[in-house]
């Protein structure tokens, strides 16, 4: 929180670096809202514990499935290659 004038406040987003204004409001009332939103942030990059990403985790066949197949020769499909004779 910052006071660039008196009694006249403002916030800067540490995930964009964008400043918020509070504008001209009770010190009590700015330190409750910066509180509020500090809370909002670090909710947002907070990460996934071990349990979360292990039960919401792909598997390696699952991103097999999604990669795009269009202009692949069957045989690299097949996860074979042709011998050089």
């Amino acid at each position: 929180m910052h006071e660039p004038c008196p009694d006249y406040y403002t916030w800067r987003d540490p995930r964009d670096g964008k400043t918020h204004i509070l504008g001209r409001i009770a010190l009590a009332q700015a330190i409750h809202e910066v509180i509020e939103a500090n809370a909002v942030v670090a909710k947002s990059l907070a990460r996934k514990t071990l349990v979360d990403r292990l039960n919401g985790s792909r598997t390696v066949s699952d991103l097999i499935d999604r990669v795009s197949t269009k202009g692949l020769r069957l045989a690299r499909l097949r996860g074979t290659s042709t011998a050089i004779t």
